[in-house]
């Protein structure tokens, strides 16, 4: 099966400048999704959701979810496709959707363990690798290159205009980083 080269990439090696940031204009949501972080749908408390595979609509894909505090386990096969947050309006085809974009884990629609509120907005991340390119993006303050690659589906073309603002930048990233202790210390 051909498959996407970009969906084969992960934190490590996501396109990356002289510097070696990540480019998040040339890295998409789903290469941080293989792991992700929620609220046990049981107690609470933080749990996993894994996918065996990035390629999700190759119908063969498995998620999972395992707390690690209860014991929870779930598992279920991936066959509704890809909806982003403005196509969520039929909620009988939500169920086995991969949603993207949105403060819930992609597979099962859980609470994400990571976020934080900022101004009326919702700061989020799937995981550790997706915090850490968050951070060290906004800090970077890189530009998209007209130039070269700007992919429009990418990190860094869908993230919102406050979140990268000048005037916004610091606060963002002790914010991002408050995530990080946050999970350090659970």
């Amino acid at each position: 099966m051909n498959e996407p080269k970009h969906l084969y990439h992960n934190y490590v090696q996501t396109a990356q400048d002289k510097k070696g940031i990540p480019n998040l204009y040339q890295t998409y949501l789903i290469e941080f999704t293989q792991k992700v972080l929620v609220h046990c749908n049981v107690c609470n408390q933080k749990a996993e959701v894994k996918i065996d595979s990035l390629i999700p609509l190759s119908r063969k894909s498995k998620a999972s979810i395992r707390c690690l505090n209860c014991a929870n386990y779930k598992e279920k096969y991936l066959s509704g496709g890809y909806l982003g947050k403005n196509q969520i309006k039929d909620k009988s085809k939500i169920d086995n959707a991969i949603i993207l974009g949105m403060p819930i884990d992609p597979y099962f629609h859980l609470e994400l363990y990571l976020k934080i509120e900022f101004r009326n907005h919702i700061l989020w991340v799937y995981n550790i690798e997706h915090l850490n390119a968050l951070i060290d993006f906004i800090n970077s303050k890189i530009k998209p290159n007209k130039a070269g690659k700007n992919l429009n589906a990418s990190i860094g073309s869908r993230l919102p205009k406050w979140m990268l603002s000048e005037k916004n930048r610091s606060v963002i990233v002790k914010k991002l980083i408050s995530l990080k202790m946050y999970l350090t210390n659970s």
